[in-house]
């Protein structure tokens, strides 16, 4: 049975590391086709920024309940990481682990905590996009997709915009077809 686990680990990694590979040449491609820039000008600076930013989470918790929802979210994963390293080795063989943190009480107990506050992350954000709708998503991915009714078009505009003038609704969507009803 563990060679079948080990085959499925095997498998799954191919085909997730072919998709991460292409979507990865995609985003380089595009990155490069952009104009030059100096990169590599003042790195200890651009590393202090990035830190600050990125692993910090600054200008997320600048609004405190999303900010507070992305870090969930951000650091939630990165502790949860190794426990997909440590299941993964499990799949192969049941009886180890990864050293050292594999056998840690503490770090199963900050599993456990992190892994509700990316739940209670995520809940977040379901409310906060699809109940409270907050103006700034005005133009985003608010509007249902199958949707094209003057309503989703008054949605999505945005509040400093002048009205739009005799919107057009569109049965079915582009992608089913749709036709101007006008």
């Amino acid at each position: 049975m563990t060679a079948i686990y080990a085959a499925g680990l095997a498998i799954a990694l191919a085909v997730s590391g072919y998709i991460f590979s292409r979507r990865a040449l995609l985003l380089f491609r595009l990155i490069r086709s952009g104009k030059p820039a100096a990169r590599f000008a003042d790195v200890p600076a651009r590393a202090k920024a990035e830190a600050v930013v990125v692993v910090g989470q600054s200008k997320l918790l600048q609004r405190l309940v999303p900010g507070l929802m992305h870090a969930a979210i951000f650091w939630g994963f990165l502790v949860l990481f190794p426990t997909i390293l440590i299941a993964m080795i499990g799949a192969v063989d049941p009886h180890t682990t990864l050293p050292w943190l594999g056998a840690q009480g503490w770090y199963a107990l900050l599993v456990d905590v992190f892994a509700l506050l990316v739940l209670a992350g995520v809940v977040t954000a379901f409310v906060i996009r699809k109940v409270q709708r907050p103006a700034r998503f005005a133009g985003s991915h608010l509007a249902d997709p199958l949707r094209h009714d003057d309503q989703a078009v008054r949605h999505r505009q945005r509040a400093d915009q002048p009205p739009l003038r005799d919107p057009v609704p569109v049965t079915g969507g582009p992608h089913r077809g749709g036709q101007r009803t006008r």
